[in-house]
């Protein structure tokens, strides 16, 4: 039986929203920061989008949780030049979980590679 918010559309299940993954940066890479806003569509939460910077390194990587932007469902992140770049590098695919997020973000800027 599908479950409803209180506009009436069915919960999504697995959505991660920005307060998700500021709590696993603060848990475990509290030296990056989150510039995230959640997506809702018709007052649905859909996930969220922004950037993860590291101020140490002048690194930044653009995330999107967003559940319908295509058949799989995983989290998007890719290279940004500036907190305005939307269009970046290549896209990178992980599982959409907060903690898993973090993690690969966390690599990708260790990495250095920011294709």
């Amino acid at each position: 039986m599908a479950r409803y918010d209180e506009w009436g559309l069915p919960e999504l299940s697995g959505v991660v929203s920005m307060t998700k993954i500021k709590n696993a940066l603060k848990r475990s890479h509290p030296e990056l920061t989150p510039h995230l806003r959640n997506i809702r569509v018709n007052g649905q939460l859909q996930g969220c989008s922004g950037f993860i910077e590291d101020t140490a390194r002048g690194r930044i990587v653009y995330i999107s949780t967003e559940v319908c932007h295509g058949i799989t469902r995983n989290a998007c992140y890719r290279n940004a030049s500036n907190l305005k770049d939307y269009r970046g590098g290549r896209n990178h695919f992980c599982p959409l979980d907060a903690n898993t997020i973090v993690e690969h973000v966390a690599t990708f800027i260790a990495s250095g590679d920011l294709s």
